[in-house]
């Protein structure tokens, strides 16, 4: 067994612990192995409490430097996860954006749709910094007008709300009905909601309750405006919509 495989266990089960992987930095920085200041950096990245450009683009500059001497499967397994957002767009660009999201995330029309109409809207979750790299570089050179930030991951905090995009007139009674039944809200209230779309509903809710409700036989059976967006971000918040 390698000396750090007790770190590596403990971050595999608990990717949210960052007291193991400073402690785990600090062991690999002792040994002058860089992955000790690259997991540092993770964490320094995840502790930004701002959308803050300048300071993120200059941590994700260092870790760029770095991440070529590391090992992937390593990576996997010690490094942080993330949430890539999507802030804002200028309204105009509406169906540029939503190609661009199709094209990156594989979404389709109506998801990548749902998308751009309610914020902070999140674009992938619990990613390592390495996977979300890519994709700001393609917005960046294709000019796209894009406002976006990267969050830590937070598995078990109710900092997580479903969002409903725009939908089709005939579905508004089966949106509403999916609402009530998965106790999101009372039927009056969801009826109220509907009329004004897009919208949040859920509260604060924990990634998984989350993926659960993303993922029951409710909303899977409509061709679902239902998306996955964050409330625990002091982010700017501008809306797409005017």
């Amino acid at each position: 067994m390698f000396a750090d495989e007790g770190f590596l266990a403990q971050l595999t089960d608990n990717p949210e612990d960052d007291v193991t992987r400073l402690v785990y930095a600090d062991w690999l920085e002792e040994r002058d192995d860089l992955r000790g200041s690259y997991l540092r950096l993770e964490v320094a990245l995840g502790d930004l409490h701002h959308h803050d450009p300048q300071q993120e683009e200059g941590i994700t500059a260092e870790l760029q430097r770095l991440r070529p001497g590391i090992d992937p499967l390593w990576l996997e397994r010690a490094g942080k996860r993330f949430d890539f957002l999507l802030l804002w767009y200028p309204p105009e660009r509406k169906i540029w954006t939503i190609q661009e999201l199709r094209y990156l995330f594989d979404f389709g029309l109506y998801e990548a749709k749902c998308l751009t109409e309610v914020f902070p809207s999140i674009l992938a979750v619990a990613r390592l910094h390495a996977e979300i790299t890519p994709w700001r570089q393609r917005l960046l050179v294709m000019g796209a007008p894009f406002d976006t930030a990267v969050m830590p991951t937070s598995f078990t905090h109710p900092t997580y709300t479903l969002g409903v995009g725009g939908f089709l007139p005939s579905h508004r009674t089966r949106v509403a009905e999916i609402i009530v039944r998965l106790g999101l809200a009372s039927s009056e209230k969801a009826d109220h909601l509907c009329e004004k779309a897009p919208f949040r509903v859920g509260g604060g809710l924990s990634l998984a309750s989350a993926r659960t409700l993303l993922r029951s036989e409710p909303i899977v059976s409509l061709s679902s405006p239902f998306v996955l967006h964050r409330l625990d971000t002091t982010l700017d918040r501008r809306s797409a919509l005017g």
